[in-house]
């Protein structure tokens, strides 16, 4: 498994509004790209547009805050903030990100992989989905995107979630929303990017043994979101 990259200096920032001293942790998979869009609306009072720049495309993970490790931040600096995260069931995460990464984005494409690489490690490119989770920690060796996308919830939010002073879940989004309006004073809305494109797939739609191996790899998740979250709602 990958491990998160070590800090330099005294940490960087996570996605923040000083203004009203609010500090999201966000997690690939889990609405990030909207709320990030929200919170740049609230902290400049524009609705964020994606643009080229010098030929590259800026996005709001660039322009507000890049998706960052627990361990990277400065704690430090949001002892007094309203630190907040959102959760989403872990297997459903795992499956938007294949919809996402792979089939919409082409993240397991013959282009876009070393072949060489993915000879060696016995995986084939353009992978179904229960290729896919079958051999998922092979699949996340070979490409980076979607390594950062499946990793796990803790690269994220640390090993405890007591450290955030308000913790939401995926369906309780709109609470979530009302509390950065609140916080901020600002008619906070979420806009919704980065919806999958492919059709929407189910734990259903997987075999047996990928439904083995999806929760095996989502044990660590399920653990950490204990009280949020259970494996036992998945059935194999």
């Amino acid at each position: 498994m990958e491990s998160p990259k070590k800090n330099r200096g005294a940490g960087v920032e996570t996605s923040e509004v000083e203004a009203c001293k609010l500090a999201f942790y966000a997690v690939p998979k889990t609405a990030s790209t909207s709320i990030k869009r929200m919170l740049y609306h609230v902290k400049t009072g524009s609705e964020f547009q994606e643009r080229d720049e010098n030929g590259k495309r800026q996005t709001v993970h660039a322009r507000l805050c890049p998706t960052r490790y627990f361990m990277q931040i400065n704690h430090k600096r949001y002892r007094d903030y309203t630190r907040f995260c959102l959760l989403r069931d872990p297997v459903q995460r795992i499956i938007s990100a294949y919809g996402q990464r792979v089939v919409d984005s082409k993240e397991l494409s013959r282009d876009a992989i070393n072949p060489e690489a993915a000879k060696a490690l016995g995986v084939n490119h353009d992978p179904g989905i229960d290729e896919f989770m079958i051999k998922l920690p092979e699949y996340r060796v070979l490409s980076g995107p979607v390594r950062h996308h499946t990793n796990p919830f803790t690269h994220f939010l640390g090993s405890d979630l007591a450290y955030f002073t308000h913790v939401y879940k995926t369906e309780d989004l709109p609470e979530l929303v009302e509390m950065v309006a609140q916080k901020s004073g600002f008619d906070a809305k979420m806009p919704h990017k980065n919806k999958t494109k492919s059709k929407k797939r189910s734990f259903d739609d997987l075999s047996k043994r990928a439904k083995r191996s999806l929760l095996r790899f989502c044990a660590g998740d399920y653990a950490l979101l204990k009280g949020y979250y259970s494996d036992e709602q998945h059935q194999i």
